[in-house]
Formats: C-alpha cells, structure tokens, sequence
C-alpha cells in the first residue's frame, strides 16, 4: 500500500464517527464514487464493533490502521490495553467470525474482510477495490 494512517481512540462506539471521517477522507483522496465511500463508513463501524464483539475482557482502546494505493482501501482494527474482568463478552475466532449478522453486513459492503490472531488477539481486516484504479503519479 502506498500510504496509510494511524489512529488510536476509546474503545467506545460513540467514537466510531472518528473512524468513518478517517476512512471517508481516504475515500475521497482515491476518488471513490458516494456509494462505495458510504459503504467503507459502515462496514469500518461494522468491523469495529465486530472487534469489540471478540473481546474477551474490558478493551481500553482501539487501534485502527486505513491503507491505500490508486486501486484499494484495506482498514485493520485491533485492541490496545485490554483490562482483563475475567468474563467473556464475546466469540473468538474458531467460534464464527464475525458474528452472523455482521459477516452478512461485510459480505455485501466489501469484496474481502476476516480475523487473524496476533497471539491471543484478534485483529478484524477489510478490504474494497475501487472499479478502475486511479492512474499513478
């Protein structure tokens, strides 16, 4: 990918609408049409809270990395400073991620999206093409 951005913030859903500012500024930079930056805002607040749905402790932050070329927006989500409460609160991978729901909601919105572990945490990834890539520069 040929650039990217970084972005910390609470692990609180009403702070997502950090996150889609961040992925719609992308969007608009590699001239996306309306409809498929829209669709980036809602399968990043998808991803994000499929992520927290994974947790199995109290999360303090989220982590989210957005990187692009001419042709692909690919956004990964992970937890920082987890706070053990000793409680599950959500399903790991090898129980069916993402939840039913929001594989359907991801399915429709993105052409690839899933979960790797980086030891015992889960990292949620998407990735959208644009129709025609941009020429380079």
């Amino acid at each position: 990918m040929d650039a990217h951005i970084e972005l910390t913030l609470p692990a609180r859903t009403d702070l997502f609408y950090l996150v889609r500012l961040h992925v719609g500024a992308v969007a608009s930079r590699i001239d996306m049409t309306l409809e498929d930056a829209e669709d980036l805002h809602l399968a990043a607040e998808e991803l994000c809270m499929s992520l927290l749905s994974l947790s199995r402790s109290v999360p303090d932050r989220l982590a989210v990395e957005i990187a692009w070329d001419t042709a692909t927006i690919e956004i990964r989500c992970r937890l920082i400073g987890d706070k053990d409460d000793g409680a599950s609160s959500g399903l790991w991978a090898n129980e069916g991620f993402p939840e039913l729901l929001s594989k359907r909601i991801l399915d429709a919105l993105v052409d690839e999206h899933g979960v790797t572990m980086d030891g015992d945490q889960p990292t949620t990834w998407l990735r959208k093409r644009r129709e025609r890539p941009l020429p380079s520069t």
